[in-house]
């Protein structure tokens, strides 16, 4: 629901004072809007610039696999590790504010991530906005969608893989030591097929 009010407001947003227009700008919107999640889900993702697409695949499935809330920062150092080439394990590590680490997570989620518990990047987590998103990502054709089918075909990481590279490649901070378990877990199910 929230993504929709949002998309009603960016219509509205140019502030053409007239009634019928933003009476029609709002219909017109409502009439766009796909009938079924999925078809929305698909179409949110559609809108994010092909540039952020391996961002928008790392943040959405880390979370579609994790077992424990993560910080937006924890998420982001995954997104950083996932385009690191290895073996060098050189990447650059962002600086992390609460607006720019917020937008990050925001522009490259579509929307379909939500950052709650408090307006300080130590005390948020992030997470899907909904089970459906989930379910969603879970599909196998998420993959060739969000990546285009060449890259997808050739692309064998999901989320258990960038958890992994991302608490392997962390400077020793509080992601890495506090979690080992949840680490040797994704080691674990790296076997498994993505999708």
């Amino acid at each position: 629901m929230r993504l929709v009010i949002s998309d009603l407001q960016a219509a509205i947003a140019d502030g053409h004072p007239s009634t019928s227009y933003v009476s029609h700008k709002i219909r017109q919107t409502l009439d766009s809007l796909p009938n079924e999640l999925d078809d929305y889900y698909k179409t949110i993702i559609e809108r994010i610039p092909a540039g952020l697409r391996w961002k928008t695949y790392v943040a959405l499935e880390t979370l579609a696999r994790s077992d424990i809330n993560l910080s937006p920062v924890d998420l982001v150092r995954i997104i950083a590790a996932s385009e690191a080439t290895p073996p060098s394990f050189n990447y650059e590590v962002p600086v992390f504010n609460y607006a720019t680490t917020e937008e990050l997570v925001r522009t490259v989620s579509g929307g379909l991530v939500d950052i709650t518990n408090g307006d300080q990047l130590k005390f948020s987590t992030v997470q899907l906005m909904h089970q459906t998103v989930k379910d969603f990502i879970m599909e196998p054709r998420f993959r060739y969608l969000i990546l285009g089918t060449s890259r997808a075909e050739v692309t064998q990481e999901n989320g258990h893989s960038f958890i992994s590279k991302g608490y392997l490649q962390s400077p020793c901070t509080d992601m890495q030591q506090s979690n080992l378990a949840h680490l040797f877990g994704h080691l674990r199910r790296l076997r498994a097929p993505p999708g």
